[in-house]
């Protein structure tokens, strides 16, 4: 049976702040997502994080029938993630540079225990949206992901994906809700970043994938549920192929260390 293990990307509404000079206004509640569970037909996976004393995440763990290992991370002076050891040999580990914006630039992912590096990526933003190249070590392109965003530059509208001879094999368009995306929490969202270069701010709505040259295609549809303060609790999705529902839960914890 096939399964589709999504990941959902995320998305943020800000609250406004109270425009009564003379009352003072209320700042937002933050939290920090402790673990994501996923239920798609008779799989099931999680990712669960470890904090500090501060709230930075120490580790990210994974575990089910999608992946299983734990991931230590490394950060440069500005608290952003350079390095990211895993306990399980068969991922290696991976490095991540960043361009003078602050946006993802360079992964690189290193084989173990050679330490060789077996692929790379770059990715190259602009105003509308940006591109992730896979290259092998030699140089040799892989293949890229193209990437346009949404009006606001807030979410993906558009992504194409193409093969190592340069030929459009996939293509999905989104949609989206006016809610915050159940992925736009920390350390979640810096998650997302490392992964694909962006994270999704609004809930998504829907999906279509059209496969190409042949031209199929499938939708689903997500929905999202939200605590009092519009923080996901947990989101489904549902297909119109062979694809089994996908359900995932949300567990968040107090964002303010300090208190």
């Amino acid at each position: 049976m096939k399964k589709l293990f999504t990941v959902l990307l995320l998305a943020v509404v800000w609250t406004a702040c109270n425009k009564d000079k003379d009352v003072e206004a209320v700042p937002e509640k933050t939290y920090l997502l402790k673990k994501r569970s996923h239920v798609q037909g008779r799989s099931a996976w999680s990712i669960e994080y470890t904090f500090d004393a501060n709230g930075k995440m120490l580790q990210c763990i994974s575990a089910g029938s999608l992946s299983n290992y734990v991931l230590t991370a490394s950060r440069d002076d500005h608290n952003r993630i350079v390095r990211a050891d895993f306990d399980n040999a068969a991922y290696g580990y991976r490095t991540y540079e960043y361009d003078a914006g602050g946006n993802l630039s360079r992964v690189n992912f290193y084989s173990l225990p050679g330490g060789a590096i077996y692929a790379y990526t770059i990715y190259n933003f602009t105003a509308t949206g940006y591109e992730a190249v896979r290259y092998n070590p030699s140089g040799t392109l892989n293949g890229k992901d193209v990437y346009q965003f949404t009006a606001d530059k807030k979410n993906i509208a558009l992504q194409k994906t193409y093969n190592a001879s340069g030929i459009q094999t996939q293509e999905k368009t989104f949609t989206y809700t006016n809610k915050r995306s159940e992925y736009y929490v920390e350390p979640e969202r810096a998650m997302q970043i490392l992964s694909s270069g962006f994270c999704n701010q609004n809930g998504t709505a829907s999906v279509t994938t059209k496969t190409l040259p042949a031209g199929s295609s499938y939708s689903e549809a997500r929905s999202q549920t939200y605590n009092a303060d519009g923080y996901a609790i947990s989101s489904q999705a549902t297909y119109t192929n062979e694809f089994e529902d996908l359900k995932n839960d949300f567990e968040l914890i107090n964002g303010d260390f300090k208190k």
